[in-house]
């Protein structure tokens, strides 16, 4: 028997376990088969990218509103509505 962590990000897939249990008594023995199956979390936090940049703004007549000052990307690691944000 081992025991490990587990992580939905950098399992293989198909993610899930698949292993059969074996009971026994003096008379009887049984074997069952068991599937775990494993579904992510939201253990990651959003990333940005860059992680810190600096921007010049100047004011004055020639700086509308709406202005781009500068982009950022984000992602997440998690999947699904766990890699969603707003």
């Amino acid at each position: 028997m081992s025991c490990q962590v587990v992580d939905y990000e950098t399992m293989p897939d198909p993610k899930r376990f698949n292993f059969q249990v074996r009971v026994e008594d003096p008379d009887f023995t049984d074997t069952g088969s068991v599937t775990i199956q494993v579904t992510d979390v939201n253990d990651n936090a959003p990333v940005f990218t860059p992680e810190y940049d600096t921007a010049m703004l100047t004011e004055g007549p020639n700086t509308d509103i709406g202005t781009l000052v500068a982009t950022f990307t984000a992602t997440d690691m998690d999947s699904g509505e766990n890699g969603q944000f707003e």
